[in-house]
């Protein structure tokens, strides 16, 4: 929060060079770059998707939360919060069931954010 540059300046920057950290990675390896036809459109599909809704948008909407927030500690404990939110979604909307396990460890998170808060 201390950079005053644009968030979508920081955001662009940080990807650029992810990116290209990722094209030197796979030339020093030498791993193939193309795979069967039929999966291309999946892979360029699948990371347009993870790249504008799970990367790009949220990060965005985060750091706008962030720069208009009172108090970045109250926004930043939010980000707890999102898996359990998470979870309604895919058990409601997609119709997937939870694990208990899963159900517990959330349960560990908002009483540790709780007790946090308490002190």
């Amino acid at each position: 929060m201390r950079d005053e540059r644009e968030v979508i300046d920081k955001l662009f920057y940080n990807f650029a060079l992810s990116s290209l950290a990722v094209i030197v990675y796979i030339l020093l390896r030498r791993l193939p770059l193309f795979v069967a036809e039929a999966q291309v459109l999946k892979g360029i599909l699948g990371g347009l998707y993870v790249g504008i809704f799970e990367m790009g948008l949220t990060f965005i909407l985060w750091m706008k939360a962030l720069e208009y927030a009172q108090s970045t500690a109250r926004v930043a404990n939010m980000i707890f919060l999102t898996p359990f939110v998470s979870l309604l979604f895919i058990q409601f909307a997609l119709g997937e069931s939870v694990q208990l396990a899963t159900v517990i460890g959330l349960s560990l998170i908002v009483l540790s954010n709780i007790l946090q808060k308490m002190k």
